[in-house]
């Protein structure tokens, strides 16, 4: 599902690097989802977001150490 439109503002430009490998899996995945490759990634950040800063900050810092160095 395809987010509302974003007239509220002009839209801005964020560039991500991929490989050819990665790039060819987001355009399959944008595809699927009958959406062009663009509006997949906006809505997969966007998703992303959301989703990290609803949960708490010390589960997301624990959730990026490496298992080995939380006590």
């Amino acid at each position: 599902m395809s987010r509302p439109s974003r007239a509220e503002a002009p839209s801005v430009d964020f560039h991500v690097r991929l490989s050819p490998a990665e790039r060819r899996r987001v355009d399959e995945a944008a595809r699927v989802n009958h959406q062009t490759s663009s509006q997949f990634v906006r809505d997969v950040l966007l998703n992303a977001a959301e989703e990290c800063l609803e949960r708490p900050i010390a589960a997301f810092r624990s959730a990026k150490l490496h298992p080995a160095l939380i006590l």
